[in-house]
């Protein structure tokens, strides 16, 4: 309704262009267009996907009956690709609280999976000292650091060797709130569609070019 009144109602023509919409018809029903309101095109890419793959790590089923029994693993195996197979590069490791950062960092401090030099990891807790450490991450270093917390999945660009990978640690759904209860109800779509835009906007903070690339790991 606000979408209608305040956007919708004050233009005659307008063209939406992202690279992350999705579905279509989905899109449009969240913005509460009718059918008859609306045109989609889908243009193809022209991004060598086969540069940057996907990999699934299966450390551990992080739902909340086996959260507290299996994260240690995860954790573990975050490091270990950090250490082993991204010695030299600069990376994101997203979460979406920040209880499992302090965990990890807990373990980078303890030396545990792999950890020879500690300061390469960056732990934030407010916007500020976020900041600082994507300003770090964007200097010319030769620490590969890494970024540590929630809230990284949009408006951070860490193109070429500023970032060439990215781990999520536990696929990004959202918590069971009141008002994602409701919002459910009223559209069952939205709870996958939304953990899909989270991982297709993490891909986004490393691959920001036709010719950049990078790694993702799904923990």
């Amino acid at each position: 309704a606000m979408c209608r009144k305040y956007y919708l109602t004050k233009v005659k023509v307008c063209i939406y262009m992202s690279a992350t919409i999705g579905n279509m018809v989905e899109f449009s029903e969240l913005l509460g267009l009718e059918k008859s309101q609306w045109k989609g095109f889908r243009l193809q890419s022209n991004f060598d996907f086969s540069k940057s793959p996907i990999h699934i790590i299966k450390s551990g089923y992080l739902n909340f009956n086996n959260f507290n029994s299996q994260i240690d693993k995860c954790l573990i195996d975050t490091l270990r690709v950090c250490e082993h197979l991204h010695p030299k590069e600069k990376g994101i490791i997203h979460r979406s609280t920040f209880v499992i950062s302090n965990m990890l960092k807990d373990k980078v401090l303890a030396l545990q999976g792999g950890v020879t030099n500690p300061r390469r990891y960056l732990f934030y807790s407010n916007s500020e000292e976020k900041d600082s450490c994507i300003e770090l991450m964007k200097t010319n270093t030769t620490i590969p650091y890494i970024i540590i917390g929630p809230s990284l999945y949009e408006g951070i660009d860490l193109k070429g060797d500023k970032g060439r990978f990215n781990i999520l640690i536990k696929a990004p759904y959202s918590g069971m709130s009141d008002y994602v209860k409701e919002k459910m109800k009223r559209y069952p779509f939205w709870y996958e569609r939304a953990v899909l835009e989270k991982i297709e906007q993490a891909i986004g903070r490393t691959n920001r070019t036709v010719d950049d690339w990078s790694h993702v790991y799904l923990i």
